[in-house]
């Protein structure tokens, strides 16, 4: 080829490295989140070098290497260098896309009610499950025949604990929303509650899950059915002998918060604690709730507010003269 041929070789090869190196930016750019603006200057000062530097290098191999060979080499040993990264994102885009096949494969043959445990087994594998995640899902389908199964043939399996098997009950079946209570699904999460503990699982362990806006993280099994409006779990709980001061967020506090005026009677009743800090006083936080009854409990059980917390600014005496008047005796 002459050098006129080789050059316009070289400005073909270069538009076709820099498209590669582009889209592979661009699809790293996508996955690694937005970057800062001085990272964005510096990228584009190193972008520009590095693209520029490409036919720059085959240009010069044309002009300065009288032997095919050598230019041969050099050519590609630079188109080589630069093939890398596009081609191993490009591996990677295909291999995500053979995956994604993979899962909708296997989470379509989940969708069938009739499927066979042994056919559950292998498309919760295919679809990228870790094993210890299998009585989970099929707990959360309710599928207590298949639970026991799972539990027997594999009982050394590290399992979640109960607070992070009620958690994805939960959110599996939108519980976890609180518009969303479903009686029947409060029942059904009680036997799921009763099957884990008939089976060892601790009922005081604290979650370990810690995703963005939602978590069981520090939290009990008696915590999450609270917080959810699970009433039949958190009763069977209670009855059963959770601790009710155990975790690392307050069991009381959410039930005030879900003025949910019976746990909190039950939860008192089983020793709650009534002066733990939350920023606020469990007492104030009742009466910004504005639960007459509830606020009663707590006085009568012996609750305080903080030293620096008023009650009686978070009362209107004209649409709640009953709160203002339990609060009277306090203010005085």
């Amino acid at each position: 080829m002459s050098k006129i041929e080789l050059i316009i070789l070289a400005i073909a090869l270069s538009l076709l490295i820099w498209s590669g190196l582009i889209w592979a930016t661009s699809k790293t750019l996508s996955i690694g989140g937005t970057p800062s603006g001085g990272s964005v200057l510096l990228f584009l000062v190193l972008a520009a070098v590095i693209l520029c530097a490409f036919p720059t290098v085959l240009i010069w191999a044309v002009n300065k290497c009288s032997e095919p060979t050598t230019r041969n080499i050099i050519w590609g040993g630079v188109i080589t260098l630069y093939s890398v990264f596009p081609v191993s994102v490009a591996m990677g885009e295909l291999m995500n896309l053979y995956r994604s096949q993979v899962v909708a494969e296997a989470e379509e043959k989940l969708r069938d009610e009739k499927i066979s445990y042994e056919d559950m087994v292998e498309a919760l594998l295919r679809a990228g499950y870790p094993e210890d995640y299998l009585l989970t899902y099929m707990l959360c389908l309710n599928r207590i025949d298949f639970a026991e199964r799972c539990i027997r043939e594999n009982p050394k399996a590290r399992y979640q604990n109960l607070p992070d098997m009620m958690y994805r009950y939960y959110s599996a079946n939108k519980m976890d929303d609180w518009s969303n209570y479903n009686d029947s699904l409060s029942e059904q999460a009680a036997v799921i509650a009763t099957f884990l503990l008939d089976n060892g699982w601790n009922i005081n362990a604290t979650g370990e899950i810690d995703m963005n806006g939602s978590s069981s993280k520090d939290r009990t099994a008696l915590y999450m059915a609270i917080s959810s409006r699970d009433l039949r779990t958190a009763n069977l709980l209670l009855e059963r002998g959770a601790d009710v001061n155990r975790g690392g967020y307050s069991c009381l506090w959410i039930a005030i918060l879900m003025d949910d005026a019976k746990r909190v009677q039950m939860l008192i009743e089983r020793g709650a604690h009534l002066n733990e800090e939350y920023g606020e006083s469990l007492l104030y936080t009742a009466v910004k709730g504005n639960n007459t009854g509830i606020v009663k409990m707590l006085l009568d059980a012996g609750a305080k507010p903080h030293s620096n917390e008023s009650l009686f600014p978070l009362v209107d005496k004209q649409t709640n003269p009953e709160l203002w008047s339990l609060l009277a005796p306090k203010n005085e």
